[in-house]
């Protein structure tokens, strides 16, 4: 065991050679060095050079190894070179201390690869919530002119930028890319976009309207989860699905269109809306999935439109606002809770279509007393 306990410990620092305080692993044929972690933790500022000369060989630094900078709690600034493409798993996790990010090129920054990882924090303004470029704060963002791509990441975290201005030149906008960038207030997004990845603006609390442009065709999952200070926002036609908790959390949201275009929206898509008062379901959607409007305490009508077959579980729970609903006749399923605790419903008009009504459908609707229901046969009774 004492053998194993030296192997593990000499394996943890595994690098090839250490320039200046900063720890390499080299790869001899590509002339590239990765950086890595070392004998000690990284403290202060530290400035990752483009390249090194080492046994007569010129190598390019070009990547930030998983872990590289972990838990390096003394790290206060990092200054990240051009040449680098790709920053590893977790590299900078535990940086409490750090709290600057310091480029030179923009467009070499959205071009950089930032490995998915669950902690978060791949990307070193997780921690540093400032990028600084040749020494100034980036607060009001403008992405280069030929730029076509902002890779997935690529800002999160950056509480520090209040506004973006992207260029034509861009169409695809990759997942998180300015996920909780809490200061942003305003971003323009061009019609050359087509693709917004999934939380693009996940908490980006301080964003009060947007634009989508005319050729996205999907809102994905999370986009705008969090966003309490989103007032307003227009769905083009191109959109055909509103992903899962896509407006998740917009308590600021007072209205919103949703184009005949769109055929499906995702579960929870708008809970915990509690500025919305009503809502219109195009005759495109067929079903209304789980908890897609619970919590939306505002709303105090809503359309359901003869497509629609089914109503999921919770899909209408907590909308204590709400005083009537009708039902189509089109409608066969109510899922369980799908109106519970809507405590201000007083009337209820079920088609002639339903066939079951989940546990609980109804729980807690203490001021409703009209009931009726059109059914011949009765439908079944508590199932999901």
């Amino acid at each position: 065991m004492a053998v194993l306990g030296v192997l593990l410990s000499l394996n943890a620092f595994a690098y090839d050679v250490e320039i200046d305080g900063i720890y390499y692993n080299l790869i001899k044929k590509a002339k590239q060095a990765e950086v890595t972690s070392g004998d000690s933790k990284y403290t202060g500022d530290v400035t990752i050079p483009a390249s090194f000369e080492y046994d007569d060989v010129t190598y390019s630094v070009t990547s930030i190894g998983g872990n590289a900078f972990y838990n390096c709690s003394g790290l206060t600034s990092v200054t990240i070179p051009n040449s680098v493409t790709s920053i590893g798993e977790s590299a900078f996790y535990g940086c409490s201390g750090l709290t600057a990010v310091n480029i030179t090129d923009l467009a070499s920054w959205c071009n950089i690869s930032f490995e998915y990882s669950f902690s978060g924090t791949t990307n070193p303004l997780s921690y540093a919530h400032h990028l600084y470029l040749n020494g100034e704060e980036v607060k009001d963002l403008v992405i280069p002119n030929g730029i076509t791509s902002i890779g997935y990441s690529a800002f999160s975290d950056c509480s520090g930028l209040t506004s973006v201005t992207i260029p034509n030149s861009v169409t695809t906008i990759g997942n998180a890319a300015f996920s909780r960038c809490s200061g942003l207030t305003s971003i323009t997004i061009p019609n050359s976009v087509t693709s917004i990845g999934y939380s693009v603006f996940y908490g980006c609390s301080g964003l009060t309207a947007i634009n989508i442009p005319n050729g996205v065709t999907q809102i994905s999952q999370n986009t705008f989860n969090g966003c309490s200070g989103l007032t307003a926002i227009t769905i083009p036609n191109s959109v055909t699905s509103i992903g899962y908790q896509a407006f998740y959390g917009c308590s600021g949201l007072t209205s919103i269109n949703i184009p005949n275009s769109v055929t499906s929206i995702g579960e929870s898509a708008f809970q915990g809306c509690g500025g919305l008062t009503s809502i219109t379901i195009p005759s495109s959607v067929t079903t209304i999935e789980g908890s897609v409007f619970s919590g939306c305490s505002g709303l105090t009508s809503i359309t359901i439109p003869n497509s629609v077959t089914s109503i999921g579980g919770s899909a209408f729970q907590y909308c204590s606002g709400l005083t009537s609903i009708t039902i189509p006749n089109s409608v066969t399923g109510i899922g369980r809770y799908a109106f519970s605790q809507c405590s201000k419903l007083t009337s209820v008009e079920i088609g002639s279509g339903i066939q079951s009504i989940g546990e609980s459908a109804f729980a807690s609707c203490g001021e409703l007393l009209d009931f009726s229901c059109a059914a011949e046969t009765p439908p079944t009774l508590g199932t999901d």
